[in-house]
């Protein structure tokens, strides 16, 4: 019923595809990608997208064929890029800066140690080509208390999807909270190969001040 944001990736597939987005079977193509991401496998970010009936497809780059998975999310539109899962921004080896100043509440952490925060979140999206072990932390220079966790079904807070999650785990050393630390780190044995999502959360009484050191 209303203007939508959709992310749709087959990041983790086993062929090269593409991805193609039309208004009905035989209509208008919205949206299209092949190779996203320095990979043979695609994604688009289809914004505002009108209200109404779209189909998805999923194809092979010339004779291309094998087995695919795909991920859809669709929310109403946003402006700001990591506000839901239908508009997750990119995270790669490197530290991220960021500002959750706008951002609204929209997931919360599915136990784990983990509790409900009130306040903004923002949604990313990563990709590993073959199993690996990962760390995010938001220790370094972050004047917001978070918490971060990790999911393989973005928008589904369950402990089946949810990896792991950390609320303060970081030493007050290095960031500009008093003690404890209200900063979060959490580690991840080796993630299966493929898209995966980390949400940075903050709690409700937290200033919009920007989370860095997100890696």
């Amino acid at each position: 019923d209303v203007a939508s944001d959709v992310f749709v990736t087959t990041h983790g597939s086993k062929f090269d595809t593409v991805i193609y987005m039309k208004n009905g079977c035989c209509g208008t193509e919205i949206a299209c990608n092949n190779d996203a991401d320095g990979r043979k496998t695609s994604m688009f970010n289809a914004t505002s997208v009108p209200a109404g009936t779209y189909d998805i497809f999923v194809d092979g780059a010339g004779s291309a064929s094998g087995v695919f998975s795909v991920d859809i999310y669709a929310s109403p539109s946003s402006s700001l890029p990591g506000d839901t899962c239908a508009r997750p921004m990119r995270i790669a080896n490197m530290p991220f800066v960021g500002n959750t100043t706008g951002y609204h509440n929209d997931y919360e952490p599915a136990g784990m140690g983990c509790g409900n925060t009130g306040g903004p979140d923002v949604v990313f999206y990563f990709v590993l080509d073959a199993p690996t072990m990962v760390t995010f932390d938001t220790c370094s220079n972050t004047c917001i208390d978070t918490e971060i966790y990790l999911r393989d079904v973005c928008t589904t807070a369950t402990v089946a999807n949810q990896l792991t999650c950390n609320d303060d785990a970081c030493s007050a050393d290095g960031n500009c909270l008093t003690s404890p630390a209200q900063s979060s780190m959490m580690s991840n044995g080796e993630l299966a190969a493929g898209v995966h999502y980390v949400v940075v959360d903050t709690f409700v009484n937290a200033p919009p001040v920007p989370p860095t050191g997100l890696y």
